[in-house]
């Protein structure tokens, strides 16, 4: 049977914290044709800057970007007292502003041009029930030094929990639509919520949210994602080193302020995503077949293979980074990495400590890639590699890639900045 997450649109039900903070005063002159103003804004139930439990909470000290008078760049404002749903904000502005609009927080604003351009991050740190503050943005008008308007949320949550425990990472992905990026938002007087409009360009699909820590399973964990449309879901876990995915065709919508619950997360077969040493190696290759296009793993530091006994990958179409790390010690008895890839290879080495033989009876052979269809850079060839007694007929031997031919003449094979340096010696 087929199934389903659950999606259905909450609004945020938080209380906004009565604790009073006061910033130790601090005497600051400002700059020439610049005075100090202190605004005042009151906290909308659904806005942060810490979603903590039932509490959301601005603390003082916090950087807030105030653009006066239709500046394109902002003043740095910072958080002076907070009490209960009220907080205060002091800066200097040029001398004569009449309004303003704070975007929060001051790291996440670029500039304005009647709407203001925030980054919705794709990368957030979240404990349980919290989220880091920084991906919570909020904007406010301010029609004039005395108003004292409301901020209002420029993102929208989405809520998940985990079925296992040891999840490090959870990375949500639309099948249309973006998550993160940049997003031009604008502000209005008064009370009305804030326009908001991902930026084409600067759109990122995926958003991550990590917790060293691990995720504690069946407990509530948020995404801050731009407010919009979807339609299909890619979720996504990693426990460790691996990872593992789910889809759903289910289309859904992030509303401005308000909770979208995924309900809990799963994962089916874990797939490496990161190799650390040889058995990781063999296990990669063993299912390097399962990989798609869109899923990539990489090496995590040089691998030694000493004593190790690999398998050719079948096939392989996904990308392997190997951040200009090595394989080392790799004895090759007639062992491709992988006999078919039409994916992705990036930045390795094999080492000059690997002995590399070909086969006796080849038919086309490499030690990289026997059939290559795919991406190819920064491959690079150290070890020498010999054969005897072979029996050669109309076949291609290669060291890095052996057959190299487009599936179509509308595809495209790309091999570059590759290179064997070690030497070839080959006998009948």
């Amino acid at each position: 049977m087929k199934k389903y997450f659950v999606f259905a649109a909450l609004v945020l039900a938080a209380a906004v914290s009565c604790t009073r903070e006061i910033a130790t005063e601090e005497v600051v002159a400002p700059k020439k044709g610049y005075v100090q103003i202190t605004l005042s804004a009151t906290c909308d139930p659904d806005t942060k800057s810490t979603l903590d439990g039932n509490k959301v909470v601005w603390s003082v000290g916090e950087e807030v970007a105030v653009f006066p008078d239709g500046a394109s760049t902002p003043e740095k404002f910072t958080v002076k007292e907070v009490d209960g749903s009220k907080v205060t904000i002091t800066g200097a502005v040029p001398q004569g502003t009449s309004n303003f609009i704070a975007a929060y927080p001051y790291s996440k604003v670029v500039s304005a041009d009647g709407a203001v351009k925030m980054n919705i991050t794709d990368q957030t740190v979240s404990g349980t029930q919290v989220i880091d503050p920084a991906a919570l943005e909020s904007i406010a008008y301010f029609e004039s030094v005395d108003a004292t308007p409301v901020f209002k949320n420029t993102v929208a949550l989405a809520s998940f929990s985990v079925a296992v425990e040891g999840v490090t990472k959870v990375t949500l992905t639309p099948g249309t639509g973006a998550f993160a990026g940049q997003v031009a938002v604008t502000a209005k007087p008064g009370d009305d919520a804030p326009e908001i409009a991902a930026i084409a360009d600067a759109a990122v699909p995926s958003v991550s949210v990590s917790n060293p820590d691990g995720f504690t399973k069946d407990q509530v964990y948020y995404a801050a994602v731009i407010p919009g449309e979807f339609t299909g879901l890619k979720a996504g876990i990693s426990v460790g080193n691996k990872f593992g995915y789910k889809t759903t065709d289910k289309a859904g919508t992030f509303s401005r302020s308000k909770i979208l619950p995924l309900g809990t997360l799963t994962a089916g077969t874990l797939k490496l995503g990161v190799i650390t040493n040889a058995a990781e190696l063999a296990e990669f290759l063993a299912s390097a077949d399962t990989y798609t296009a869109d899923e990539q793993v990489e090496l995590g530091n040089d691998i030694d293979l000493s004593g190790a006994t690999i398998a050719s990958a079948a096939s392989f179409a996904g990308t392997l980074d190997g951040q200009g790390h090595s394989l080392k010690n790799w004895t090759s008895i007639g062992v491709s990495l992988f006999k078919t890839c039409a994916g992705t290879l990036k930045d390795f080495t094999i080492d000059a400590s690997c002995q590399l033989t070909f086969p006796q009876e080849p038919e086309n052979f490499a030690f990289v890639a026997s059939n290559f269809t795919g991406t190819a850079t920064g491959i690079v060839n150290n070890a020498d590699a010999s054969g005897s007694g072979m029996t050669l007929g109309a076949v291609r031997l290669a060291v890095l890639f052996g057959i190299a031919n487009a599936p179509t003449t509308s595809d495209s094979i790309v091999i570059e900045n590759c290179a064997n340096n070690g030497k070839v010696t080959v006998g009948v």
